[in-house]
């Protein structure tokens, strides 16, 4: 069965690339810088969610239809805990690589759904008075899906914004990790 879908997915992308539609659009590298805000699952003191801005940047290189990205951001935050004189910070690095699908609805708007998967590290500080110490937390590979939609502001020039979800546990919603990000493209050529 897995076969037949592998077989099927491979053909639909052959017939997506050798399509005259496919063959006139030319393919483009696009480079994008991001900032992004980020609702993250935290385990130190007590388990719960926290919230932290990110930067970073993304490229992809394909047709519309279909094409590869990759994208490197970080992000860090840090809690203080005045009871405990405890203060918890971490820092998250984390890259992505995967596949981006779009459609454009009008010549300024277009939607894309993307995924694949991530990587990421996280470093996490607790700092006490004179005490401190960092544990570098193993890396993690997770799944990746999101939908965004891109405004153009000319034709070498984007808005974009996305949201993706980082499935950390397929049966607890509240365990995954959410992602909004907005930036700009630079297309070229």
């Amino acid at each position: 069965m897995k076969l037949k879908r592998f077989a099927f997915l491979v053909c639909a992308i052959t017939v997506a690339f050798t399509s005259s539609s496919a063959r006139a659009e030319p393919l483009s590298l696009g480079i994008e810088p991001l900032v992004g805000y980020e609702l993250v699952r935290k385990l130190y003191p007590t388990e719960h969610s926290s919230k932290r801005i990110f930067y970073g940047g993304r490229m992809t290189l394909g047709i519309l239809l279909i094409s590869l990205e990759g994208e490197y951001t970080r992000g860090s935050n840090s809690e203080t805990y005045d009871a405990q004189g405890i203060t918890y910070k971490d820092t998250a690095d984390r890259a992505k690589l995967g596949l981006r699908s779009g459609m454009r609805l009008s010549t300024l708007l277009k939607l894309y759904a993307r995924a694949g998967g991530q990587a990421s590290r996280n470093k996490h500080e607790e700092i006490a008075g004179a005490d401190d110490y960092a544990i570098w937390e193993p890396i993690k590979v997770r799944p990746y899906a999101g939908a965004g939609f891109r405004v153009a502001l000319s034709s070498k020039f984007a808005f974009t914004a996305d949201v993706v979800g980082v499935i950390n546990d397929y049966h607890l919603l509240r365990n995954n990790e959410y992602q909004t990000t907005a930036g700009f493209v630079v297309r070229l050529p």
